[in-house]
């Protein structure tokens, strides 16, 4: 097996699986053929299920790539508010200098 097992979905653990494969023989000698049968243990539940299935977590894997589009979106919305944040910043800025410039060129020295 090449690919990290993913963890127990009761237990949350990975350091008591146990990967075991192994060839099976399916229907008689004749017409017969092998197969490799895969299968994953939890030694903590005594649990078992074919690698395929222990692998496969379409739920998790749904609320994963909603928590990444979550959180990529609310770094746009954070980024999208400091940019604005700042421009109104300048743009206050910008006023006062305004304010400032009119004022001294209103003032006459005597």
């Amino acid at each position: 097996m090449s690919e990290e097992l993913k963890a127990c979905p009761f237990c949350g653990r990975t350091d008591n699986l146990e990967f075991q494969s192994w060839t099976e023989q399916v229907g008689n000698d004749d017409d017969g053929y092998s197969q490799l049968v895969e299968v994953v243990f939890c030694n903590n539940h005594t649990v078992s299920a074919h690698v395929d299935i222990w692998q496969s977590r379409p739920l998790e894997d749904a609320l994963r790539a909603d928590l990444c589009a979550a959180k990529e979106a609310y770094d746009r919305l954070m980024d999208y508010r400091r940019k604005n944040t700042l421009n109104f910043q300048l743009e206050k800025l910008d006023d006062y200098l305004r304010d400032l410039h009119i004022a001294l060129t209103q003032v006459r020295y005597e």
